[in-house]
């Protein structure tokens, strides 16, 4: 098959991937935001914000090092990329739980605190998923990434109304949270085709933080720039306001979050497949902000 071909069987997968993710978020942010209070979705928001300021300022990109690496395939780069995840997991799960107290006061969310400790799963849960599906996008190969993506979402899609119905306030979006972290990580060792293994190299160990630190800026700006109005609202206003602020965010970005996942999967294992040829790289380089440009 050629390297056309791929491209549009590969795009073609990922794009029907991501806009069923997509339409499986809205449907269940429709049914959180009609049976919910607002002030139980702003108080559900800040979890997310919480997760994504340890993520994005923590994230080495370690599973891009393995698309975009020539030796990408190498079982021992994965396997201390592996250690590599579960020691961020780690890390970032004793944070939150640290500082839960803090962190729900900050929000003027003094009764919250136990859920922003249940918040610690999360990272934890993703640290350990196997890197598998995102090597083989090196390949082209987009499946397992629609498969470790979608059957979460649909899972937590389905339990969104029983589990409001059940608990009855913003426990429901904690524990849908909690799941789908736990889905994916089932879901992630079921379709990978190696062993899931952790160890250390202090060679490769180097070379992920030499990769990865320019990354840790890029995350704390990106974190200003998707969740910077979120932390403002949260911090400056009451939890309805940003529950009414946060559902509408999310409406506004889903177009813009479809396009970036489609554009940063497809785009690096290509450029990863020509960084040799830098003529052609360059070519590809410019037709593709051409492309993001429109």
């Amino acid at each position: 098959m050629g390297l056309r071909a791929e491209i549009l069987k590969g795009g073609s997968i990922l794009t029907v991937g991501q806009v069923i993710a997509q339409l499986l978020m809205f449907v269940r942010n429709i049914i959180l935001a009609r049976m919910l209070t607002p002030e139980d979705m702003g108080i559900a928001a800040t979890f997310a914000i919480t997760i994504s300021l340890l993520e994005m300022s923590s994230n080495l990109g370690v599973e891009m090092l393995l698309v975009q690496a020539q030796d990408g395939d190498d079982p021992q780069l994965q396997a201390v990329s592996h250690l590599f995840q579960v020691s961020r997991g780690l890390l970032m799960g004793a944070i939150i739980l640290a500082l839960a107290p803090i962190i729900a006061r900050m929000f003027d969310t003094p009764q919250a605190v136990w859920a922003f400790q249940y918040v610690a799963i999360v990272p934890v849960l993703q640290g350990f998923m196997h890197l598998d599906w995102k090597r083989v996008q090196r390949n082209l190969t987009f499946i397992p990434s629609v498969i470790v993506e979608i059957a979460p979402q649909a899972i937590i899609t389905l339990a969104a109304w029983p589990m409001v119905i059940w608990l009855g306030d913003y426990s429901a979006i904690l524990w849908l949270v909690i799941i789908q972290a736990l889905m994916m990580l089932l879901a992630s060792h079921i379709v990978a085709k190696r062993n899931y293994q952790v160890s250390w190299n202090r060679v490769y160990a180097s070379r992920l933080l030499a990769f990865g630190w320019p990354l840790l800026i890029n995350g704390l700006l990106m974190f200003g720039v998707f969740q910077g109005d979120r932390l403002i609202v949260g911090t400056a206003y009451s939890m309805a306001e940003l529950g009414v602020f946060s559902v509408a965010f999310a409406l506004v970005m889903m177009i813009a979050m479809t396009l970036a996942k489609l554009a940063s999967a497809l785009l690096l294992p290509l450029f990863s497949r020509v960084q040799a040829e830098q003529e052609t790289l360059r070519r590809y380089f410019r037709l593709s902000v051409q492309i993001l440009a429109l």
